[in-house]
């Protein structure tokens, strides 16, 4: 990036109509707490103000537009070619209302570069948008460096705020989506606020002062901020403890926590982890011993005890053949060597032998896809009538026959579910003289 960093924070500080994204904005935190916007993926779609700023509120998708503006800046600030493709990854929990709102929020980053003359030209003529799970996208890498050719591979992927778990079967270059699972709180920001709790409940216990309250609002932010630090010096070889100043009203107090007390800490966290895969496994008949690979994505899985008890399980050690951090972006963009190919377009837009990827990806459904059906006509008590089963093999289809309601019948009204949440609707108009009863067959297709 413009700093000449790997990574960039996912974190916005904004006031008025100065805008900072990355690890500027993080350090903003410690003296404008209210001004900070960071963990969007966790509100992606949801119909909420993420930050509030004098008279503009934002929503999550303004703010991932923001974000993934100042990712584009970097691109075209270091480089002169256009970019004429775009690869997101996204968490697999996402469905398809999270990933709608992901695509609205680049189409507003790329209409606002369209604006910039100094990069308007240079993303007019984007070819295709696409998004790949995070784990899939390591999976693709993973592959592609270690050149692996058969067995069953767990990624996974503990990140920032969320878990996300997958199983592939590799052969012969095919990449084959078994099994997904999911957890939404489990990661390093639930770890980090952990730590804040403990820190704050310790200041009160041995000094009496309630951090808690509304007034500490900038100590809390920096106790955070702090509480990532001591985390990551816990994660170190040789660190038994840490040991955290906490200044308040010009006065400071220490508070140490232990290796050991951070890992308690965390240690629920972890086992929901352990719990995703364990019932995904169960679900293909398979142990835990006969996965043959474990690959660990994500900055929160570097964490020892993280590891330790990914090596209990599986009863083997994780592979170290990928670095953890850079593995979903250097996949995301092998899926975009595949996304060209697939387009005919590879040689005119790379002309480069490294735009040949030999890789085949096969996925599943990640949620499964229903309708909802009126139980009760009185009442309108509605519930999730399951067509197509999560981890279904892609392309997937499913059809059923529903009745007509009454006589004259002039329409039905589809409502779609993915993981029993509707997600779109759709009317479809019936000839007027249809008696009572007549069949009405829906077919649904995942490709």
């Amino acid at each position: 990036n413009r700093e000449e960093e790997p990574s960039t924070p996912s974190v916005v500080f904004v006031d008025g109509d100065t805008v900072i994204v990355g690890k500027n904005a993080k350090e903003k935190a410690l003296s404008f707490p209210e001004k900070i916007c960071k963990c969007i993926k966790r509100v992606m779609g949801f119909k909420e103000t993420a930050l509030q700023q004098d008279d503009t509120a934002y929503t999550p998708e303004a703010i991932s537009a923001l974000i993934i503006k100042r990712m584009l800046e970097d691109v075209l600030t270091q480089q002169d070619e256009a970019i004429n493709g775009i690869v997101i990854t996204v968490p697999t929990y996402f469905d398809e209302i999270k990933r709608t709102a992901t695509k609205q929020s680049l189409e507003g980053a790329i209409k606002a570069l369209k604006m910039n003359r100094e990069f308007a030209a240079r993303v007019s003529n984007i070819t295709f948008i696409s998004m790949i799970d995070e784990p899939k996208a390591a999976a693709l890498y993973y592959c592609h460096k270690t050149e692996r050719n058969n067995g069953n591979i767990m990624i996974y992927d503990l990140g920032g705020g969320t878990f996300d778990a997958t199983l592939m079967e590799l052969s012969e270059g095919k990449v084959t989506v078994i099994a997904e699972g999911e957890e939404h709180e489990a990661g390093g920001i639930f770890f980090d606020e952990k730590i804040q709790k403990y820190v704050i409940d310790q200041i009160a216990e041995e000094y009496g002062i309630e951090l808690n309250k509304g007034k500490y609002e900038v100590e809390r932010a920096k106790i955070l901020l702090e509480a990532e630090e001591c985390k990551k010096q816990l994660s170190k070889e040789g660190t038994d403890a840490v040991n955290m100043t906490v200044s308040v009203k010009h006065r400071s107090y220490d508070v140490t926590l232990t290796k050991e007390l951070f890992e308690e800490m965390i240690e629920p966290y972890v086992y929901r982890t352990t719990d995703v895969m364990d019932d995904m496994l169960l679900a293909q008949g398979l142990m835990p011993h006969e996965v043959d690979e474990i690959v660990l994505v994500g900055g929160s899985s570097r964490i020892p005890y993280v590891r330790e008890v990914i090596e209990e399980f599986f009863g083997k050690e994780p592979s170290e053949a990928i670095d953890p951090d850079k593995a979903v972006t250097y996949g995301a963009a092998l899926y975009a060597g595949m996304r060209y190919q697939e387009l005919g377009i590879a040689e005119e837009a790379q002309d480069k032998k490294e735009a040949k990827v030999s890789l085949k990806l096969e996925d599943v459904c990640a949620h499964s896809i229903g309708l909802l059906l009126t139980k009760d006509a009185i009442t309108k008590e509605k519930v999730d009538y399951v067509l197509i089963e999560e981890n279904t093999p892609i392309v997937a289809e499913a059809e059923q026959e529903f009745d007509t309601a009454y006589a004259g019948q002039t329409y039905i009204k589809i409502e779609l579910t993915e993981a029993g949440n509707k997600f779109t609707e759709q009317t479809i108009r019936l000839p007027g003289s249809l008696p009572m009863g007549t069949k009405v067959k829906v077919r649904i297709r995942v490709n």
